[in-house]
């Protein structure tokens, strides 16, 4: 009897020890599942879409406005690569001045629709904001809003096909280049009346040209890439029709509020106005100068800001050699000081050489203090 008694003596402790295994086991998934501190560690990561050139402040000085896109981000210890999740997202209109002081939320927008800042009116006071297509019918394509900075009065303009858009020096046009939703390889260049809502198409950018485009400071002309034109872009007036062929144009262009120079991607020109036969002739002298991605100029002349996923910086062309970060957290690497600093020391000395019109007016503009 013995026996029997030990073997049931055991198969207790198997049952007790089986029984705590499978209950610490729960105990461990459903920690894990409640998002437990103890196996997880959280942080958000934030990334910047769209900047452009917002109102002036109480100082009479420019502001800089900017979308940010958030996402809250959990991560099981110890599995690397593999134990990243997103858990939500928010989405930010932000302002922050020249120098980086007073960065301050706006606005907040739909989580769920994601977005990025277009433009911003100096003249009405309103924001273009695209946000992802909330058309089931337009997958992956992206909505057109008309807002105030602090989020009211929002509109929908366009429905799912959108991809940029720009106000008018004016601020009652807006500009904007959208997708054929049948085909995805044409996007075409619109015109909007802000008042009516019309819309007209300008002209057929083809399949890389969405982003070489901009108003001419004037407002009565759009700088653009043209389907079938490679290497060169147009002038076109507000009906689609050719001013000039064979212009200067980079990637996400800009043109100084004189109209006198363009800033692109890795590209700055200085604009030369000529006759030839009777038409008027563009060409562009290249000059070293800041120009990174999505370059935008300010409307005093003075300062370029530019930017990517990772942050917003700005420049002065006029004094100091070195840029500055203008969204938190940004951390700015040695190699691109340098380069800011080569490109400002080059712009400068060029413009010295070869628009001291245009350099005189500025410093005695804004001089040093």
């Amino acid at each position: 009897m013995g026996w029997i008694i030990n073997l049931m003596r055991e198969y207790k402790a198997v049952k007790h020890t089986v029984i705590g295994g499978v209950i610490l086991f729960a105990t461990y998934i459903i920690l894990i599942l409640c998002g437990c501190p103890l196996f997880f560690d959280y942080f958000e990561y934030p990334r910047y879409s769209g900047w452009c050139w917002g109102p002036k402040n109480g100082k009479g000085e420019w502001t800089v406005v900017y979308g940010k896109i958030t996402e809250k981000v959990r991560h099981l210890k110890g599995a690397g690569m593999f134990g990243y999740k997103v858990m939500g997202k928010y989405v930010q209109i932000a302002q922050v001045n020249i120098d980086g002081s007073d960065n301050r939320v706006l606005s907040e927008i739909d989580a769920k629709v994601g977005g990025g800042v277009c433009d911003y009116s100096q003249k009405t006071g309103k924001v273009l904001f695209v946000t992802q297509a909330t058309n089931p019918a337009a997958p992956g394509g992206r909505d057109l809003c008309l807002m105030n900075l602090d989020g009211s009065n929002k509109e929908l303009l366009l429905n799912g096909s959108c991809t940029n858009a720009q106000f008018s020096p004016d601020g009652t046009k807006i500009a904007l280049v959208a997708c054929d939703m049948s085909e995805r390889e044409t996007s075409y260049l619109w015109l909007m009346d802000i008042k009516s809502r019309k819309v007209k198409c300008l002209c057929d950018v083809g399949k890389d040209g969405y982003d070489y485009w901009t108003w001419h400071p004037s407002g009565k002309y759009l700088i653009t890439a043209i389907k079938g034109k490679y290497g060169g872009a147009v002038l076109i007036d507000l009906d689609g029709k050719i001013i000039v062929n064979d212009t200067p144009i980079a990637s996400t262009p800009c043109f100084s509020p004189d109209g006198n120079y363009l800033v692109g991607y890795c590209n700055m020109f200085r604009i030369k106005r000529t006759m030839s036969e009777g038409k008027e002739k563009w060409t562009g002298e290249r000059i070293i100068g800041p120009s990174g991605k999505s370059p935008e100029w300010s409307p005093c002349g003075r300062y370029i800001i530019e930017g990517w996923e990772g942050g917003v910086t700005i420049v002065d062309l006029l004094y100091g050699y070195t840029w500055i970060s203008l969204t938190p957290g940004q951390e700015l690497d040695e190699f691109g000081t340098e380069q800011a600093r080569i490109a400002l020391r080059g712009f400068r000395k060029w413009v010295q050489e070869n628009d001291s019109a245009w350099w005189d007016k500025m410093i005695q503009k804004f001089p040093r203090r």
